[in-house]
Order: C-alpha cells, then sequence, then structure tokens
C-alpha cells in the first residue's frame, strides 16, 4: 500500500450510507453545510465537486426545513420498497383525483 499524501485520506461511510468529509478538505474548499456537492459515479470511484446554485436565493432553507420536517417518516419508513410506497401513495390519493377531476369537456352549440 503506498503511503497517503495531504490530499488523500482513508475514511468509512456510515451505517446509513453517509460520509464525513475531513475538515481540511471542507476547509481548502470553503464547504458549509449550505455547500451543495455534485457526486459522480466514475468507473469504481466516487468524484464530489462544489457546485453554485443558480436561481436559488442566498439564505433560502426551505428545502433542508423540509427535509429535516419529514425526517421522522423517512425513518418509520425505511424499510418499504419504492413499489410499496407509491402503491400506498396511489391508494391515499386516487380518491382525490375522482374529487378534483374536471368532466369531460362538452361542446358549446
Amino acid at each position: 500500500m503506498t503511503p497517503l499524501d495531504s490530499t488523500t485520506k482513508l475514511i468509512h461511510s456510515l451505517r446509513n450510507g453517509q460520509i464525513t468529509i475531513p475538515v481540511e478538505f471542507r476547509r481548502a474548499l470553503h464547504l458549509t453545510d449550505q455547500t451543495m456537492l455534485r457526486m459522480t459515479l466514475v468507473g469504481d470511484e466516487l468524484h464530489l465537486r462544489p457546485v453554485q446554485m443558480e436561481g436559488v436565493e442566498r439564505g433560502a432553507d426551505w428545502l433542508s426545513e423540509l427535509y429535516h420536517l419529514f425526517a421522522p417518516v423517512r425513518r418509520h419508513n425505511a424499510n418499504l420498497t419504492e413499489e410499496a410506497i407509491n402503491a400506498d401513495l396511489d391508494r391515499a390519493l386516487t380518491p382525490l383525483f375522482r374529487l378534483f377531476s374536471k368532466p369531460p369537456n362538452t361542446q358549446e352549440k
């Protein structure tokens, strides 16, 4: 195994797949908890790159708030498959679709 240089670190992923970016890297790239990162799978490697989001108001944290608001729901349903979730949504929303659907267009004379 070759020695690691200052731009290489060994890390491990947490149980749910999260990773921690070493503080030296975060400082060097000026990453904050509001920084968006683009993750790309290239062969058998992950590449991360900070990205600037256009059209997003600085300090607008509605998405983060929404994400945190639904954290209990995600934890409760972590064992469900996407198909099961979609079936539940269909069952819940079908009556609403029927209630609010417009009648077919009729021709006026």
